[in-house]
């Protein structure tokens, strides 16, 4: 049952990659889904859902504590990739949805540093939402990873950088 699940999860989250507006209207049918036990249903759900949040606000955010659950290390890589994504898509939704979503992200930043390139990218979804007190916080730690070993981190931060420096 758990590959049936698993493969109905994949179908939809690529149809909802392509066509977010379609699947919205069903997520309040998806969010059983992030209880099995199978982490790739939920992964390939709680991603669904982030990326039709736009469409369906209210399902996207009944499913914000369930995501953040599954940010701890025991959860694994792909799980956690779609919970941060997830928080950009929601962060991207207003000020106030970004004003909930930022404190999850610094928090990951310390608490899961090897995800840091996906905090970056969902940061970058959600920017244009973020307060100015947001911003310094991020600009603050964009600072810090300049100088960052990993190239990615660099590049993200220098994108990141750009960006709000280019804000008025």
């Amino acid at each position: 049952l758990k590959n049936v699940r698993a493969g109905a999860a994949k179908i939809i989250e690529e149809v909802a990659e392509k066509k977010p507006e379609l699947v919205a209207p069903h997520l309040s049918d998806l969010t059983p889904a992030l209880e099995m036990p199978e982490p790739q249903t939920k992964w390939m759900i709680i991603h669904t859902i982030g990326m039709c949040a736009k469409w369906n606000a209210g399902v996207a955010r009944q499913v914000f504590d369930s995501a953040v659950s599954f940010l701890p290390k025991k959860n694994g890589t792909c799980l956690q990739d779609s919970a941060i994504r997830y928080f950009g898509y929601i962060g991207a939704l207003s000020e106030s949805d970004s004003k909930r979503v930022f404190p999850v992200l610094e928090e990951a930043i310390n608490t899961v540093p090897e995800r840091i390139p996906r905090i970056l990218e969902s940061f970058s979804i959600m920017i244009e939402k973020m307060d100015q007190q947001d911003i310094r916080k991020l600009h603050e730690y964009l600072e810090s990873f300049q100088n960052h070993s990993k190239p990615v981190i660099k590049n993200w931060s220098k994108r990141l950088l750009k960006r709000i420096n280019q804000k008025p």
